[in-house]
């Protein structure tokens, strides 16, 4: 039912419409390695102008088994829930609300080495991993007349993480601004604003330590799109860049360029070029 994607400081939640989701759906996969997978999703009102869906679903992997391990320490279990609320206020205004929440356990080893060679010199010990969070999305779309849209969204998302060892917790608040318009019969324009605030505690354990242990960081980001139909309906090629700040490596841009050539219907030819900047995460 659900995708998101991480790409270049934006946050994408791909779903269907509840309005395209009319009936309900039931899922149920049982493996012969001990996997077991069942979802649960239905649409409880539908008319023209607001539905709503939610879904339930629920993981259970046992341990794998070896020749000489008989049950390993690596099962899973996750239980999630989700929904979607879809509001067309106006014939150019739709309103999405979405949303999701989780919590999973499983086990994994960790494995120590004492100084020095030979048996006894190894220690495997298996960690419970609590896993537990979720995610809130507003999103508001109005479209002024043909070939204009606006776009505004608020996305939350929460992870917190315990394997034994740390206690990791992530609390990520992102803005966007997207307005899409004609220029020209031949320029297609898009730009936006982004700003995101990440508010993270970390507790370290006896192999990991955090120093600082807990802050905020603040990344503000300004992008601008062109797409130049060169030859209607074959040939287009579409500029544009991104600007953001970032308080660990300050001012970064992010030029790209695509070419895209469709010589007949069912081909199409495309190079690109991006010049992208990686963010060094908190632990680095």
């Amino acid at each position: 039912d659900q995708q998101g994607s991480y790409t270049g400081g934006g946050i994408n939640i791909v779903t269907k419409s509840s309005q395209a989701t009319k009936n309900g759906l039931m899922s149920l996969e049982k493996g012969s390695s001990g996997r077991t997978d069942i979802g649960i999703q239905q649409t409880v009102s539908h008319d023209d102008r607001h539905s709503f869906r939610f879904f339930l679903k629920g993981i259970d992997h046992d341990s794998f088994r070896t020749p000489v391990i008989h049950r390993g320490i690596d099962d899973f279990q996750q239980q999630r829930f989700g929904f979607r609320s879809d509001w067309k206020q106006s014939e150019k205004t739709v309103t999405t609300l979405d949303g999701t929440v989780y919590q999973s356990q499983s086990h994994n080893y960790l494995i120590l080495r004492k100084s020095g060679v030979g048996p006894g010199k190894t220690d495997a010990n298996a960690y419970p991993t609590d896993a537990s969070g979720g995610h809130l999305r507003f999103q508001m779309t109005q479209t002024r007349k043909p070939g204009e849209e606006f776009r505004l969204q608020f996305y939350f998302d929460r992870t917190r993480r315990n394997d034994g060892r740390h206690d990791e917790v992530f609390d990520t608040f992102d803005l966007d601004f997207q307005h899409a318009f004609t220029l020209h019969p031949r320029h297609e324009m898009v730009w936006g604003l982004g700003c995101r605030l990440l508010d993270y505690s970390l507790q370290g354990g006896s192999f990991v330590r955090y120093e600082p242990s807990s802050g905020k960081e603040t990344t503000q980001s300004v992008f601008l799109q062109d797409k130049v139909t060169l030859q209607p309906s074959r040939l287009f090629l579409t500029l544009g860049t991104k600007v953001y700040q970032h308080p660990y490596v300050g001012t970064e841009n992010q030029p790209s360029a695509r070419l895209l050539w469709t010589p007949q219907d069912r081909h199409v030819f495309w190079t690109a070029y991006t010049e992208a900047r990686r963010t060094p995460s908190i632990a680095e």
